[in-house]
C-alpha cells in the first residue's frame, strides 16, 4: 500500500440497510405528527406525504405504504384547482412528480393503477385504459379479485374491437412482474394470434415510454419468437420453466409447457363461421379440455377467459353453464347496446356509438347479433322461427285488410311478457304490423292493450290465460265499452291436453308462411328497417326468433312471443279446437 493512503472501506450492505429503515421509522413519527397540522398547504403536503411513501417502502410495511399512495393521490385529485393556480412552476411540478410517484408505489399492487401508469406519458386521445375507463374499471376490478384469489375462474365478454384483449395483454404484463418465477399460459385460436399477443405484451414491458421497468425494477427480459415464450430473470426461484408460455389451438401444446400461476384463453373460437361450425366448436372445448386446462401444475392455477360469445357451446359460454351456481367462478358480459338501445361503449376518442352496432345488426342475422354483439349467446340448434326463415316486410300492401284481429297470452310481470301480435289480414296473408310485448304489471299492460286494440281498428282478437286472465279479459272489455268501441273477444284458458311445444310446432308453417297452396294463412312480419325503434316489436321479435325447440329450453327461455302467435293462428285465424272454456262476447254486449 503506497505511503500516505488510506484504505478504502467499504459499507456493510445490510448494517446501511438497518441505518436506513431506522431513519426511516423515525421519519414515519415525525412526518405522522406534522402531517396532522390542517394549515399545511398543498406543496409542503405533497413533498412529506411523498417521504413518508419512501419510509414505509423501506422498512417493508406495504400496507400503510399503499395506504399513503393512495392518500396522496386522492389529495391532488381533491385539489387539483389550487394546484393550476400555483405561480411557482418547480412547486407544480414537485407535486405532479410525487402524485405519478404514488401510482408506481401503488401500480404492483392494484391493476387499476398499473393500467394508469402503463399510459402516463400518452395524450388523451392515444391512452386505451382512459378512454375505455367507462367500461373496464370494473374489469380491472375483477382482475383484481381473480389475481389475489378471491376467485378461482373469470370470464369477460363484450363485442369485438371492443377492447377486451388489449386489456388482457395488459393483466398478463402486470402478472408477469408480480410473480416473474411463476408461469402463465396464454391460449388463442391459432398461432398466428398467439404470436402476435406474445409481441404485444413484450413490447408493453420493453418499450421505455410504457415505463413498465420503473414499475418492476431491475429485471431481464428474453424471448424466443420460435418456441412463443417470454422469460424474466433473475426469479425468487429456480425452476426450468418461463415466466408465459403462447400457443394457438391449431398447433401442439406438448414439450415444455406448464401454468402454475394462470390459464389465459383468449377467443378459441375464430370468427362467425367457425361458431355455425358445430365440429369446430366440438373440437374447442375437446383441445380446451384435453390439452389447455391439463397443463395446470395443481388445481390452485386460476382461469381467464376472454371472448366474444358466438354460441352456446363455445368454451366460454359452457364454463358459465357449468359454473352456475359457483361463487367463485365470475362471469362479465357486456352487451353493445343497453336495454334503451343505446351503446354501452360512448368511449370519450373512438366511440362505439349506436350507429355502429345497428349497422352490425343490419348485416347479421338476429341470432348473430345477440351472440356476438349482445353477448347473449343462443342455442342454433333447435330453433324454430330464425329470422332468415320468416317473411319480412317494409310495409304492408296497400288498401284496407279484410280484418284486423290478435290474440293476447296474457302476463302479470315478474318476468313473464303480455304478448299481443296485431294482424292485418289480406287473403291469406297476415301482416304483423304492431305489437304488445310486455314485462310490466297488468296496471300498465292494460291501457297499451286497450290502445292498441283501438288504434289498430282491430274487430275480433282472443285472449289465453293461466291463472285469473278471465278476469284481465273482462276488464279489457270493459275498458273498451267505456270508450264506445266495438270488438269480438274470445278467451280461455291454455289448453292441458297439448303442451305449449306442441301448440307452437303445429302453427309454424303458418308462422313461417311456408304455405303456399292457400291451404293456410301465411305470416308477415316486420324487416328491421320497419320495425327499428320499436321497442316492442323488437322485444318481440328477439324472443319469436331466439325460441327452441331442444327439450333443455323448455321452461326456461321466453316463450310469451311464440306461443302468442300461434295462439293468433290457432284461435283467431283458424279457429279453435281445443276443449277448455270459451266464452264468446257479440259486440252489442259491449253497450
Amino acid at each position: 500500500m503506497a505511503r500516505g493512503k488510506r484504505p478504502i472501506l467499504k459499507a456493510d450492505p445490510a448494517v446501511a440497510l438497518q441505518f436506513k429503515q431506522e431513519q426511516a421509522r423515525k421519519d414515519i413519527v415525525e412526518i405522522t405528527e406534522w402531517l396532522k397540522d390542517v394549515r399545511i398547504e398543498i406543496y409542503q403536503r405533497t413533498i412529506k406525504t411523498g417521504k413518508l411513501i419512501q419510509a414505509y417502502k423501506i422498512i417493508g410495511d406495504t400496507e400503510n405504504m399503499c395506504k399513503t399512495a393512495q392518500e396522496l393521490i386522492s389529495l391532488v385529485n381533491v385539489q387539483s384547482y389550487k394546484i393550476s393556480k400555483i405561480t411557482d412552476k418547480k412547486h407544480a411540478n414537485a407535486i405532479l412528480n410525487h402524485y405519478h410517484q404514488a401510482y408506481i408505489e401503488l401500480a404492483p399492487y392494484r391493476f387499476h393503477h398499473f393500467l394508469v401508469c402503463m399510459e402516463w406519458n400518452y395524450p388523451p386521445e392515444m391512452k386505451f385504459y382512459a378512454n375505455r375507463k367507462c367500461v373496464m374499471e370494473d374489469w380491472a376490478r375483477e382482475i383484481e379479485r381473480l389475481e389475489f384469489g378471491e376467485l378461482d375462474l373469470l370470464g369477460l365478454s363484450a363485442p369485438p374491437r371492443s377492447g377486451k384483449t388489449g386489456l388482457g395483454e395488459l393483466a398478463l404484463a402486470w402478472m408477469i412482474g408480480r410473480h416473474p418465477d411463476k408461469s402463465i399460459l396464454f391460449a388463442t385460436h391459432t398461432n398466428a394470434m398467439a404470436r402476435k399477443a406474445m409481441t404485444d405484451v413484450y413490447n408493453l414491458i420493453t418499450e421505455p415510454r410504457r415505463g413498465w421497468g420503473d414499475i418492476f425494477q431491475n429485471f431481464t427480459v428474453n424471448k424466443s419468437q420460435e418456441d412463443l415464450w417470454i422469460d424474466l430473470e433473475p426469479k425468487d426461484s429456480s425452476n426450468t420453466y418461463k415466466t408465459i408460455y403462447f400457443r394457438g389451438i391449431d398447433g401442439s401444446f406438448a414439450g415444455i409447457l406448464e401454468a402454475s400461476w394462470l390459464i389465459y384463453c383468449d377467443d378459441l373460437i375464430n370468427g362467425i363461421i367457425e361458431a355455425t361450425n358445430p365440429d369446430r366448436l366440438a373440437n374447442a372445448w375437446q383441445k380446451y379440455g384435453t390439452d389447455i386446462s391439463q397443463r395446470r401444475v395443481d388445481d390452485n392455477v386460476k382461469e381467464l377467459h376472454i371472448a366474444t360469445r358466438w354460441s352456446t357451446k363455445d368454451v366460454l359460454s359452457q364454463l358459465e353453464e357449468e359454473n352456475e351456481d359457483n361463487p367463485r367462478a365470475s362471469f362479465i358480459k357486456v352487451p353493445g347496446l343497453n336495454e334503451n338501445g343505446e351503446s354501452n361503449f360512448m368511449f370519450p376518442y373512438r366511440p362505439m356509438t349506436k350507429e355502429h352496432f345497428e349497422k352490425l345488426r343490419n348485416k347479421m342475422d338476429e341470432v348473430s347479433f345477440e351472440c356476438i354483439v349482445q353477448q347473449h349467446p343462443v342455442e342454433r340448434d333447435g330453433l324454430v322461427f330464425p329470422e332468415s326463415g320468416l317473411l319480412t316486410e317494409d310495409v304492408p300492401p296497400d288498401g284496407e285488410p279484410d280484418r284486423i284481429c290478435f290474440a293476447c297470452d296474457v302476463a302479470w310481470g315478474g318476468g313473464d311478457y303480455l304478448s299481443m301480435p296485431i294482424g292485418k289480414v289480406y287473403g291469406m296473408d297476415v301482416y304483423i304490423d304492431d305489437v304488445v310485448h310486455s314485462p310490466a304489471d297488468k296496471y300498465t299492460t292494460k291501457p297499451l292493450v286497450v290502445a292498441a286494440i283501438i288504434n289498430n281498428g282491430a274487430s275480433a282478437g282472443f285472449f289465453e290465460w293461466n291463472n285469473g286472465g278471465d278476469e284481465y279479459m273482462d276488464d279489457i272489455i270493459k275498458m273498451l265499452r267505456e270508450k264506445g268501441y266495438r270488438c269480438n273477444i274470445t278467451g280461455e284458458r291454455a289448453p292441458t291436453n297439448k303442451s305449449k311445444l306442441d301448440r307452437i310446432l303445429a302453427c309454424a308453417p303458418e308462422i313461417k308462411g311456408t304455405i303456399l297452396d292457400g291451404s293456410g294463412y301465411r305470416l308477415h312480419f316486420k324487416s328491421k328497417v320497419a320495425r327499428k325503434g320499436d321497442k316492442a316489436y323488437e322485444m318481440y321479435m328477439k324472443h319469436l326468433t331466439e325460441f327452441n325447440q331442444s327439450a333443455k329450453y323448455q321452461g326456461k327461455q321466453k316463450d310469451d312471443a311464440a306461443d302468442a302467435t300461434a295462439s293468433l293462428v290457432t284461435n283467431v285465424l283458424g279457429g279453435s279446437t281445443s276443449t277448455g272454456r270459451v266464452t264468446t262476447f257479440s259486440r252489442s254486449l259491449l253497450f
